[in-house]
């Protein structure tokens, strides 16, 4: 269910900021932490080609783990990253959060 939640968000955000007349589409980079089926809406959406039908130019990069996501998203060298709860859970905490 949360998976179709998911898929159900990435595509309506991808209709949204979808342009027909768009004269070419920023390259973006989206990384994914894991190999799990919470994790495949974005794999899901590459595959299917759903990124170039509404004009955006995504590649898929996978960098097993959420620590990792952050890093290479801080360094600049991915846009989007797809990463479960616990990391910003744990990240929150030790901000003092609850």
């Amino acid at each position: 269910m949360r998976s179709l939640l998911r898929l159900t968000v990435v595509i309506g955000l991808l209709t949204g900021a979808s342009s027909k007349n768009a004269i070419a589409a920023e390259k973006l980079v989206a990384g994914y932490s894991s190999i799990s089926p919470a994790e495949w809406t974005l794999v899901t959406a590459a595959k299917a080609n759903l990124f170039e039908k509404y004009g955006l130019d995504v590649s898929t990069v996978y960098l097993g783990g959420s620590t990792r996501i952050v890093q290479v998203m801080i360094a600049g060298d991915i846009h989007i990253g797809q990463i479960g709860g616990s990391l910003i859970a744990s990240f929150a905490a030790r901000l003092g959060y609850r």
